[in-house]
């Protein structure tokens, strides 16, 4: 699988960007945070990856946080065989565990695929949605 850096001056920036706006979208402020993700890729303080190859093409933006990945958002297809990789590349590079979080059902019983996800904290959100936090270790 490839793991490809998009850089706000790569070709195909704003695809991705444009496609990351769904991963925000059962969120109490679904435009304030995915402009303030938008901003903090301009910034440089977050990353952006497209992961392409064994039937994934994903969009992902995260960041390192202390002995953590922390995933911003994930968008696009083939979540699994992505993921799986993410995690290979992220114990690779020293990190103990990826954290996330998610508003999505369906984003929660999927991730269970990957290992035993511990949930850090969770929040009822004004739109009556669960927002709740993860850690999976590497």
């Amino acid at each position: 699988m490839q793991f490809l850096v998009i850089s706000p001056q790569h070709p195909d920036y704003a695809h991705h960007i444009r496609r990351l706006a769904a991963a925000f979208s059962a969120i109490d402020t679904p435009k304030d945070d995915y402009q303030d993700m938008c901003r903090q890729l301009s910034a440089g303080t977050l990353s952006l990856y497209h992961a392409t190859g064994d039937g994934a093409d994903l969009s992902i933006v995260g960041e390192i946080d202390g002995h953590s990945y922390y995933v911003w958002a994930i968008a696009g297809k083939g979540f699994r065989p992505g993921v799986a990789e993410l995690l290979k590349r992220i114990k690779q590079a020293g990190l103990k565990s990826i954290t996330y979080a998610t508003a999505k059902t369906g984003m929660r019983r999927l991730s269970r695929f990957f290992g035993e996800v511990r949930e850090t904290q969770n929040e009822w959100q004004e739109n009556g949605r669960l927002c709740t936090w993860h850690e999976l270790e590497v």
